[in-house]
């Protein structure tokens, strides 16, 4: 490997940081969700209008389940997370 390469990430590590960052994109959409819902209702706000949701029940009911999991902080945050889901690609392509 060369000085430039970045070594591929422990699959354990990298799988408990693909986890976190799924918990993480699902709290962040309840909330966000529940919020907008809410001034909608109490003060008549139209954000809620705008506010991309995710369609199907069960798409739904999966969101909601996996927003109630506590949050680890991940070993290797987002930006190392995408850099191995791309180097695993590119490997599939080998």
């Amino acid at each position: 490997m060369t000085e430039n390469q970045e070594q591929p990430l422990n699959q354990e590590e990298y799988i408990h940081s693909l986890e976190n960052a799924l918990i993480f994109m699902c709290q962040t959409y309840k909330e966000n969700f529940d919020t907008l819902f809410k001034l909608m209702k109490e003060e008549g706000n139209e954000a809620f209008w705008k506010y991309s949701t995710i369609q199907g029940s069960p798409n739904v009911f999966a969101v909601e389940a996996l927003s109630k999991l506590k949050f680890q902080q991940p070993v290797h945050g987002f930006p190392c997370i995408r850099k191995e889901i791309e180097r695993k690609r590119s490997n599939q392509g080998e």
